[in-house]
């Protein structure tokens, strides 16, 4: 996805989900930060954003 998305020239990527346990995974190992937790009724969306390699970042 983060090839793909530097490929392309996109300078980030965000992802969400709805997992405590995929959140951390992405948190912690892949890079992304946690934009901001979003709660309704029935779920609990996490919003996670990472910065694309290459792209002036500091990668």
């Amino acid at each position: 996805m983060l090839e793909r998305a530097a490929a392309t020239g996109r300078t980030w990527v965000r992802r969400g989900c709805t997992s405590e346990e995929l959140m951390r995974y992405y948190r912690d190992v892949q890079g992304f930060g946690l934009v901001r937790t979003v709660r309704s009724d029935q779920t609990v969306t996490h919003l996670l954003a990472r910065r694309v390699a290459g792209t002036g970042a500091a990668d």
